[in-house]
């Protein structure tokens, strides 16, 4: 459960960073869009898990013995994602928030965890609590990069892009031993 809560919070960086950034240009309705748009990330990061989950699961039986790699491989690729990303902060940004901009960016930021749900299906987990500590986790931490947006800086969001790669490599890392030893 620590592990997902870990991925959980490592897939919320991108929510937390864009949440902020769309803070920064509201002054109207600020609770409303804020719950919009934390609702928004907690869905789609909820959602693309499932989804690779269900493909992941179609293909166990034929990669099962390769899975801590296939684990491994995808979670660093994402994490090379998330820190490659961390320099182009830029293009995250929207100036209006409608409905349109918040599955674009729900389904974008979500992207991710996608690929994640497809390597969980490799591991022994209950995925429906994997999907609630998911969507949980990304909503308050959407909440909070709403609340915080008006007072982050370009430098503390990169930072934070980096730090969540790395968490991933991480985790790649430890789901590989874990299968080699």
């Amino acid at each position: 459960m620590f592990t997902i809560f870990l991925i959980a919070i490592s897939l919320s960086v991108d929510s937390f960073v864009i949440a902020a950034s769309l803070s920064i240009r509201q002054s109207k309705e600020f609770w409303i869009n804020s719950l919009k748009i934390s609702l928004s990330f907690a869905f789609f990061q909820s959602l693309m898990p499932f989804l690779g989950f269900i493909l992941g699961q179609q293909f166990v039986f034929y990669i099962e013995r390769f899975s801590g790699w296939l684990a491994f491989f995808l979670l660093l690729l994402v994490g090379i994602k998330f820190i490659v990303e961390a320099f182009n902060l830029e293009e995250k940004k929207s100036a209006k928030i409608d409905w349109k901009t918040l599955v674009t960016l729900g389904v974008v930021t979500s992207i991710d965890a996608l690929v994640v749900g497809l390597s969980l299906a490799f591991l022994q987990i209950n995925m429906w609590e994997a999907l609630i500590i998911i969507s949980i986790t990304t909503f308050f931490i959407s909440w909070l990069g709403c609340l915080l947006g008006k007072k982050l800086s370009k430098k503390f969001g990169k930072n934070m892009e980096i730090v969540a790669g790395l968490i991933l490599i991480l985790i790649g890392l430890k789901i590989l031993f874990s299968h080699l030893f």
